[in-house]
C-alpha cells in the first residue's frame, strides 16, 4: 500500500521509471521517498549500484545528516544514543 502511494518529496509526483526511480530512506522514522534526479546533486547511478555503494542502507540528505550528528555526540559523549531517542531530555544547562 506504501509503495503503491508513494510521491516524492521534492515534486510530489508518484511516476518512476528504471532511470528515475523512488528510492524510500531507511530511517524506520523517516521512510519518505524521492527520485534519484530531485536530489541535489542528482544520483546518477542505478539503484544496483547506488545500493551496493551504500552497503544495502539508503538515508535521505536529513537523516543522512542526522545520523552523522548522532554519531558524533556519541563519539564525543561516550553515548549509545540511536534514532528516535530524545537526546535533549537529557541536556542540561552544562550539556550532557
Amino acid at each position: 500500500e506504501e509503495e503503491r502511494n508513494a510521491r516524492c518529496i521534492a515534486c510530489n509526483s508518484g511516476d518512476s521509471d528504471e532511470t528515475n526511480e523512488l528510492l524510500r530512506c531507511d530511517n524506520k522514522l523517516c521512510r519518505k521517498f524521492c527520485h534519484q534526479l530531485c536530489f541535489d546533486p542528482p544520483i546518477t547511478q542505478s539503484v544496483e549500484e547506488l545500493m551496493e555503494l551504500l552497503d544495502g542502507e539508503f538515508f535521505c540528505h536529513r537523516c543522512a545528516c542526522s545520523r552523522d550528528c548522532l554519531e558524533r555526540i556519541n563519539q564525543h559523549f561516550q553515548t549509545s544514543y540511536s534514532e528516535g531517542d530524545n537526546l535533549f531530555e537529557d541536556i542540561d544547562d552544562e550539556g550532557f
